[in-house]
């Protein structure tokens, strides 16, 4: 299975805390940005003025990111989030992939339990 920063911009199911993704993604050139909960994404980026806490704003910032610095970026979402999320979330990383800032989100996979 090839590795999330090798299958370029998109949405990516990996495994991991936070910190080894965040470090794994830095190994990598990728700036990491750890999102607890999605609520706090506007926070976590960043975001301008202008966002206006609606999902038509939260994918216009997505796919904009130009008061980021240039180079690809890591949005690791510790809380998977709901379906629509994902799709703003996809829809930004292809729309990113020709761009200044390619954008890999890193969705964690919940940690197995013990039996």
């Amino acid at each position: 299975m090839t590795p999330w920063y090798e299958a370029g911009p998109g949405v990516h199911r990996t495994d991991g805390s936070s910190a080894d993704v965040a470090a794994d993604a830095r190994a990598h050139g990728i700036t990491p940005y750890v999102v607890e909960d999605i609520d706090e994404i506007d926070a976590v980026l960043r975001f301008p003025d202008w966002y206006g806490h609606n999902l038509d704003a939260l994918a216009d910032c997505l796919r904009d990111l130009s008061w980021l610095p240039e180079g690809p970026l890591a949005v690791i979402c510790v809380r998977p989030p709901d379906r629509v999320i994902v799709e703003i979330l996809a829809e930004a990383a292809e729309f990113s992939r020709s761009g200044a800032r390619p954008l890999y989100a890193l969705l964690l996979d919940p940690p197995t339990l013990p039996r």
